[in-house]
């Protein structure tokens, strides 16, 4: 097999990074290198993970390349290594992480990778998945410090951890080609790839491309390695094989340090359990195993008699305080409730809809306004004069704080906001109002606020919600209405407005009068 054809399936594609993350203005290459040897030890480790290619060394980087795309391939880098900021700077504290034991598969580089609303999501994919609904794999050695059967117990207890959440069975087999083939060996094993020794790289996958080849799903394990199980001595070896495992079935590394699928060795956790992030990656793949739930139950107290005014299913009555779009998902809050949906028409909340603060832990009921940083994923939610950012369902230390933080010139009481990642920007919108607010640049920017109409024409004001989706459409949410607007036309796409429950989260049409008429007959997003 060509070598380009195993790059693939190692999830390596290589692509510029000029629209990922904008370099500090003025910056040269010695001050983002800090010294000529952590210069040697940045470029070795990227082209070793395959951010840049084999001939970029000092010489290019010094003398071809802009400082500005280096200093954004380094600030991509650092957004998948642990306790990193994304400063594009080779300072001490990179450089470390870099000695750090970690997957061999590289990370998603940005431009050309799967992203939601201009942005990546904290998970990715690998861009396939099995079909079939029985996955055999086969265990093909052992590493001479365990015994065959532990090994066997190990990867079957990484194959339980995905198989929990996915309608999809993994049965060993003992001999002859299974789809996933798992291995132990040294440097050259057998593929382009080889291992580099003790430390480093742990082990590394291919992932399920489609091409029919034998290597897709493989696992390979580096015998340099000391592994271990049940312990937390060495490498733990269910870690490393349920991460692994990961990339078999289609996903790429997160920039979610808290994930399984983030690249870097986290060590032994005696009682694992797959966190959300994963649990969202795999799902949106193949779906969720209708004998488990999606996630961890979220208690949800009776809705009161005052909140139930009709038969109709509670969500299908509301107009919403925000409307935000959130690691793939569409996040609708009502006072101290919160709904949500990833496709239109299949909504994965009860119509009763979730407690917000035991879901986003001690976030306050009323929530106005809320995105998905785009430079590091956190959520950001406004309420009055503050706000609040997560990592996660987990909120940062610290806050709330003032809004008045982030900019002197935004105001409070904000009524929405959506970002446009891929140029820095998040519009906020309040009484008809729009704010450009750029994210490295930390300001307002010059001119802004200007009247909605001239900044979105045909999108009223007094908003309730704005996001951008999938799609690349802008979506913004008034009362029960919806407005899709069209960033290359730049204007509201015909048909709308909208019933947003009814399109969203499948309400009944019939309930809803849109465009002056009682519709049954629509067709959103080219599904109808």
């Amino acid at each position: 097999m060509a070598v380009d054809r195993l790059s693939y399936l190692l999830l390596s594609v290589i692509v510029s990074m000029s629209a990922v993350c904008r370099g500090t203005q003025g910056k040269t290459i010695q001050e983002i290198a800090v010294s000529p040897e952590n210069l040697q030890t940045g470029l070795d480790f990227l082209k070793k993970y395959k951010y840049v290619g084999d001939q970029m060394d000092e010489t290019v980087v010094n003398n071809l390349i802009d400082p500005s795309e280096f200093e954004a391939i380094i600030r991509n880098m650092q957004l998948y290594m642990p306790d990193v900021d994304p400063t594009g700077i080779l300072d001490d504290k990179t450089i470390a992480a870099m000695a750090m034991p970690r997957c061999g598969v590289p990370d998603p580089s940005g431009e050309g990778d799967e992203t939601i609303g201009g942005r990546l999501r904290r998970f990715s994919h690998s861009g396939g998945r099995w079909e079939e609904r029985k996955i055999t794999y086969r265990v093909l050695n052992a590493p001479p410090e365990l015994n065959y059967d532990a090994v066997r117990e190990a990867i079957r207890r990484a194959f339980n951890v995905w198989q929990t959440f996915i309608p999809r069975d993994f049965v060993e087999v003992a001999s002859g080609q299974a789809d996933i083939m798992m291995k132990f060996g040294e440097y050259h094993h057998g593929d382009p790839y080889p291992f580099d020794g003790p430390s480093g790289t742990l082990a590394h996958a291919f992932g399920p491309a489609g091409y029919g080849d034998p290597i897709e799903g493989d696992v390979h394990f580096d015998d340099s390695e000391t592994f271990s199980v049940r312990t937390f001595d060495d490498i733990n070896l269910f870690l490393v094989a349920a991460h692994e495992i990961g990339h078999s079935l289609g996903l790429g590394h997160s920039q979610d340090s808290t994930a399984l699928m983030a690249p870097f060795y986290s060590g032994y956790q005696p009682n694992f359990e797959l966190p959300y992030d994963d649990i969202l990656g795999i799902q949106t793949l193949y779906g969720s195993r209708p004998d488990t739930p999606r996630e961890k139950p979220v208690t949800v107290k009776p809705v009161t008699q005052a909140m139930q005014t009709t038969e109709l299913p509670l969500v299908c009555q509301m107009s919403f305080d925000c409307v935000a779009y959130i690691r793939g998902e569409i996040f609708a809050f009502k006072e101290d409730r919160f709904w949500r949906v990833r496709e239109p028409g299949k909504s994965l909340t009860p119509a009763e809809g979730y407690k917000t603060n035991e879901f986003f832990k001690g976030l306050p009921s009323g929530i106005q306004a809320a995105y998905e940083r785009y430079y590091d994923q956190r959520i950001l939610f406004f309420k009055g004069r503050e706000y609040w950012v997560y990592d996660g369902i987990e909120p940062l230390p610290g806050y709330p704080k003032l809004i008045a933080n982030l900019s002197s010139d935004l105001p409070g009481n904000l009524q929405a906001a959506a970002t446009w990642g891929e140029y820095n920007k998040v519009y906020f919108f309040k009484r008809g109002r729009v704010y450009r607010y750029d994210e490295f640049e930390k300001k307002v920017d010059e001119g802004y606020p200007y009247p909605i109409d001239s900044v979105f024409p045909g999108v009223p004001k007094g908003l309730d919600g704005a996001f951008r989706y999938n799609d690349k459409m802008a979506y913004f949410v008034k009362g029960k209405y919806y407005y899709r607007y069209n960033d290359i036309t730049r204007k509201v796409d015909d048909g709308y407005p909208r019933p947003f429950v009814a399109d969203f989260f499948g309400c009944n049409p019939n309930l809803y009068i849109f465009n002056g008429v009682n519709n049954t007959d629509y067709d959103y997003f080219g599904m109808g």
